[in-house]
């Protein structure tokens, strides 16, 4: 038996008119599939089929994560990679010998030095971190942290265009778990496809008290082993609708 949970006291959240609302809402579940894939670019706004579209195929100097270089596991870096102008920092969990050199990874040229934080105990992990800061760096297509006495980070990119493949992963892992529509992630992922799947979902349990089926096709696969919940749909549709 599954225990029983009791919700706290409920919160009205602000929100947008029902007139706002509703359209955006609309769009967003037929972007999941409940009203089919066509039904999005045919219902949403010019506006936000702009705001949501996916972009193209990502050219290899756009900038994308680095795969076939773990580096030392004592240095941590964001392998997404680092836009120009914001804060650059990486974690190291061994003390440093010495300068810090932020070097291209192509020729191994310097492009700065810089000198790593004080030790600081982190409780969760047991380690103790240095914060190396090299937000001074404004672009470099491949560069590694050299760590003396400790080694050579993963590669990373600094440059505008960092995060437009983890967004266009992120958009089509949406696509790709779709239920009761036909899925193909070609060219990106050729062998990734499926005819549309579970379009007699689905059927009512026995504590329901009648018996039968009841339509429930669309939305999002939970898992490989093709779950579906109402509670999870929620979820990933709440955060489209704040994305």
């Amino acid at each position: 038996m599954k225990p029983s949970i009791q919700a706290g006291p409920k919160r009205r959240p602000a929100r947008a008119s029902g007139r706002a609302f509703l359209p955006a809402a609309a769009a967003f579940l037929a972007a999941a599939g409940f009203l089919g894939p066509a039904a999005f670019f045919a219902a949403a706004p010019a506006a936000l089929q702009a705001r949501v579209a996916v972009p193209g195929p990502v050219p290899a100097s756009a900038g994308s994560p680095q795969q076939d270089d773990a580096g030392s596991p004592e240095i941590k870096v964001d392998q997404v990679g680092f836009l120009p102008g914001e804060a650059k920092l990486a974690m190291l969990t061994a003390a440093p010998g010495g300068a810090i050199e932020v070097r291209r990874a192509s020729d191994q040229a310097v492009l700065l030095r810089v000198t790593a934080g004080p030790a600081i105990p982190d409780p969760a992990s047991g380690d103790s971190i240095r914060a190396v800061d090299f937000s001074a760096l404004s672009a470099c297509a491949r560069c590694v942290l050299a760590v003396p006495g400790v080694g050579v980070s993963a590669p990373f990119t600094v440059g505008p265009g960092v995060y437009r493949a983890p967004w266009r992963l992120l958009m089509r892992a949406f696509y790709a778990q779709r239920c009761g529509s036909a899925v193909d992630l070609a060219p990106d992922y050729p062998g990734y496809r499926h005819a549309a799947c579970h379009l007699d979902d689905a059927v009512y349990d026995a504590s329901a008290g009648r018996t039968g089926r009841r339509p429930a096709s669309g939305g999002w696969h939970d898992a490989g082993d093709y779950g579906k919940y109402v509670v999870n749909a929620d979820i990933s549709v709440g955060e489209l609708l704040m994305a």
